[in-house]
């Protein structure tokens, strides 16, 4: 049998290689506050808002009536865009509101969890079928999962319904209007910078909520041990809320160009390599440890596995610190937590 070393189960990019260092002036900007698309900031938020509960809707409908792997992702992705935008409007909203939200959308995420778990475990269990004939055994244990998680899943995905969110959402939108004295007719207007005393300007709300979702990333990569994989998990998970909502916001209120997009998609991916081989490495575990083992060839994959997500980690860390690169750091003590 062909010998295969720890180190040959590396199926992307070499992990020592560094990443591109942004360039200067590639951190992301707040448009000048005299931009005359500022003055439009309302009528942004509620076109944002309509988008993004067409696109959930869109997705949702997609993966209800032609079930498919990507399918289940694109409605994943777009939920998880809705909530990070519900949360960026947080402060515009009723108290209560948001949550109410996050309720309805976490559901549909649970719903479609295991199947995109298995999704993602088999797309690496294929690349290392060849060089790993006990890979190839875990790959059918796998298929037969991919079965079982799609049937289920496709019966309740299709039960999933939208009426209560849809009034949630359709509340937010009524409640931003009444918070601008907005018009209900869709034409945009600017609204008029004489705001109530008691109703803080959007261009300083919306700032304050994204650096505050970048002092949560910052503050969780300061925590981070490389022993647990979950501390760099939980930091991909605040950066992804953090990156949608500076996608939410880009063209009217944030400065952006399609390279700092392209940076924070690469940083995320960083983090989500490592999350997918620590995966694919528990349920190796849980599969390889139900059946009998006198080869030693489960050990020599599980090794490799392990290997790689060293590898993985390793190769975040060369990258980890152009986090402070992407946003202006305005609160005291988050720089040292990106150090």
């Amino acid at each position: 049998m062909k010998s295969v070393s720890a180190g040959s189960i590396s199926t992307a990019s070499p992990p020592g290689r560094p990443h591109r260092r942004p360039k200067p002036g590639s951190m992301i900007m707040p448009l000048p506050e005299s931009s005359a698309s500022l003055q439009q900031i309302p009528e942004h938020l509620l076109a944002a808002l309509k988008q993004q509960w067409k696109a959930y809707r869109r997705e949702l409908k997609r993966c209800q009536k032609r079930f498919s792997e990507s399918a289940v992702h694109q409605s994943r992705v777009e939920t998880r865009r809705l909530l990070s935008l519900a949360e960026l409007l947080g402060t515009f909203l009723p108290a209560g509101r948001v949550e109410r939200i996050r309720v309805c959308l976490k559901r549909h995420l649970d719903t479609l969890d295991d199947l995109r778990d298995t999704h993602v475990q088999l797309l690496l269990a294929r690349k290392l079928r060849d060089s790993f004939p006990e890979a190839k055994a875990f790959e059918r244990h796998l298929r037969k999962r991919e079965k079982r998680f799609g049937r289920q899943t496709r019966k309740n995905v299709k039960r999933i319904k939208t009426r209560r969110l849809g009034k949630l959402i359709a509340a937010s939108r009524q409640a931003l209007l009444d918070r601008f004295a907005l018009p209900a007719s869709s034409a945009p207007r600017p609204y008029s910078r004489a705001l109530p005393p008691h109703v803080a300007p959007p261009r300083a709300v919306l700032l304050r909520t994204v650096d505050s979702a970048f002092a949560r990333v910052a503050d969780l990569k300061g925590r981070i041990d490389p022993d647990r994989t979950k501390t760099i998990h939980v930091t991909r998970v605040a950066f992804k809320k953090f990156r949608y909502m500076v996608e939410s916001l880009s063209g009217f209120l944030l400065a952006t160009n399609p390279r700092q997009l392209a940076d924070l998609r690469r940083y995320q991916t960083l983090m989500g390599d490592v999350q997918d081989i620590e995966v694919l490495l528990r349920a190796y575990e849980k599969f390889s440890g139900k059946k009998r083992n006198r080869s030693g060839l489960d050990d020599r994959f599980r090794d490799a596995l392990r290997h790689r997500r060293q590898q993985l980690i390793a190769r975040y860390f060369l990258g980890a610190e152009r986090l402070s690169s992407f946003w202006p750091i305005t609160r005291p003590g988050v720089r040292n937590r990106l150090h």
